[in-house]
C-alpha cells in the first residue's frame, strides 16, 4: 500500500501568476495545462516539485494541481489539497527530467573500478531527446452521437492500452502500396471515466450554451461521447539522428554533455499522415464528427523528437567497432567491463513497448559476462 501522497498547495504569486508545490513527476507537463487552463501566459504559472522516490500513486497527474491554482486565483489565498490513497492510485502517471551525477573510476589500462551515481530533483533540466525511437501523432478528437446519453456505468478499462489497434496494412507494404516502410499501432482515450478540469469545455457547441439543471443535463449527455486518436509508430534510424561529446558546453563539474541531433524523415511524415487520414475514416464511418486533429500545414500533428516514451538507441551495438560503440554482446569496444543492458544499444524498434526486448538483450548479456568472468577475460 503506497504511503499517502504529500499535499499540493497553491498560491498567488508576487507581480501576478500563481505557484503550485507538490509532489509531480512531470513538472513541464503541470505548468503547460495548468497555464492552458486558466488561459494565463506560460510564464505566469511556477511549479515547484519536491521529491518523494518511487512510482506509486498519480504523480504525473495534473488535474488536482491545476485545480488547486484555479482555486487559489478565485479565492486570493492559499489553497492546499490531499488525495486520499484510491484517488491517488486512479490518478495519471508521468516522469519528469532531473540531474543525474555519475562518477566513475578507471585504472592505467581504462577498466572500470567503481562507480557512484547520484539524482536530484530539485534542479530540474529540459529533456534532450534520444537518436531514435517512437513516431507518435496525438490529439486527434473524434465525437460520436452514438454515445450520448448512455447510462451511468463502469467505465474502467475504456481508453489507453485496454483498448489497441495493432498495424494492419503489412499486405499492402509488401505490395508497395503504402508509401512508407514500418508501422504504427492506435491508441483510444475517452469513457465515462471521473471528468477532469475543463472535460466538457466546448460543450456549447452542441448544446447551444445553458445554465443550471438543463446545462447538467446536456453534460451529462454530452459526456462520453468524445474518443481521442494516436498513433505509437516505428521510427527508421538515419544519418541525421545521433548524439555526440559537445566540444563546446561543459556541465557544472567542467565535464562535456552530449549533443543530441535529430530529424523525421519522410518516411515517419508519411506514416503520420496516413494515421491522421485513418482516423477521420474511424470516425466519418461510425457517424461522428472530427472535432480536432492537423493537416499537412501541421506537418500532420508529428511528435516532436525524443517526446513519446519508450525512446531508444544512442549506444550502438555492431560488430565493427568503427561504427558502433559496443560489440555484439553489448560490451563497449574500448572499456571491457562497462556493458550498457538498457535500451541504448538497439536503435530501432517495432511500435511496440521495447521491456521484453530490453529484457532478453540484457538476460543474454548477462550470460556472456558469467562467461567471461569464468574464463578470466572480465
Amino acid at each position: 500500500m503506497p504511503p499517502p501522497r504529500c499535499k499540493t498547495m497553491a498560491a498567488r504569486r508576487a507581480g501576478g501568476g500563481v505557484v503550485v508545490t507538490g509532489t509531480s513527476k512531470a513538472p513541464y507537463r503541470l505548468r503547460e495545462q495548468t497555464a492552458a487552463t486558466l488561459g494565463l501566459p506560460l510564464e505566469a504559472v511556477e511549479v515547484a516539485p519536491t521529491p518523494l522516490g518511487g512510482d506509486f500513486g498519480g504523480k504525473g497527474g495534473v488535474v488536482d494541481p491545476t485545480l488547486c491554482a484555479a482555486l487559489a486565483l478565485w479565492a486570493g489565498r492559499p489553497v492546499r489539497l490531499a488525495l486520499r490513497s484510491g484517488e491517488d492510485l486512479s490518478a495519471p502517471d508521468a516522469r519528469h527530467p532531473s540531474v543525474t551525477e555519475v562518477r566513475v573510476g578507471c585504472d592505467a589500462a581504462g577498466r572500470l573500478l567503481a562507480v557512484y551515481e547520484a539524482r536530484d530533483l530539485d534542479r530540474l533540466k529540459p529533456v534532450v531527446v534520444l537518436a531514435d525511437g517512437a513516431v507518435g501523432a496525438d490529439g486527434t478528437v473524434g465525437f460520436f452521437p452514438v454515445l450520448m446519453d448512455l447510462p451511468p456505468h463502469n467505465g474502467d478499462g475504456v481508453g489507453g492500452m485496454h483498448l489497441y489497434m495493432p498495424w494492419w496494412n503489412y499486405q499492402k507494404q509488401f505490395k508497395n502500396q503504402i508509401p512508407f516502410a514500418r508501422g504504427y499501432h492506435i491508441e483510444f482515450g475517452g469513457g465515462r471515466h471521473m471528468p477532469g478540469a475543463g472535460e466538457l469545455g466546448g460543450s456549447e457547441r452542441y448544446l447551444g450554451g445553458g445554465y443550471g439543471a438543463d446545462l447538467k443535463r446536456g453534460c451529462r449527455k454530452l459526456y462520453g461521447a468524445f474518443v481521442g486518436f494516436s498513433s505509437r509508430g516505428e521510427m527508421i534510424p538515419n544519418e541525421q539522428s545521433y548524439c555526440e561529446v559537445d566540444k563546446d558546453v561543459v556541465d557544472e563539474w567542467g565535464i562535456p554533455v552530449l549533443k543530441f541531433h535529430f530529424k523525421w524523415t519522410q518516411d515517419e511524415i508519411l506514416q503520420a499522415r496516413h494515421a491522421r487520414e485513418t482516423f477521420r475514416e474511424i470516425i466519418e464511418t461510425a457517424g461522428g464528427e472530427v472535432v480536432r486533429t492537423y493537416g499537412a500545414e501541421d506537418n500532420w500533428g508529428i511528435s516532436t523528437g525524443g517526446e513519446i516514451i519508450h525512446e531508444v538507441g544512442t549506444a550502438r551495438m555492431g560488430s565493427d567497432r568503427s561504427r558502433s560503440a559496443l560489440n555484439p554482446y553489448c560490451q563497449a569496444w574500448d572499456c571491457k567491463n562497462l556493458f550498457v543492458a538498457d535500451g541504448g544499444p538497439f536503435v530501432g524498434l517495432a511500435n511496440k513497448n521495447p521491456t521484453l526486448t530490453i529484457l532478453a538483450m540484457a538476460w543474454r548479456t548477462s550470460d556472456y559476462i558469467a562467461d567471461q568472468v569464468r574464463k578470466g577475460n572480465v
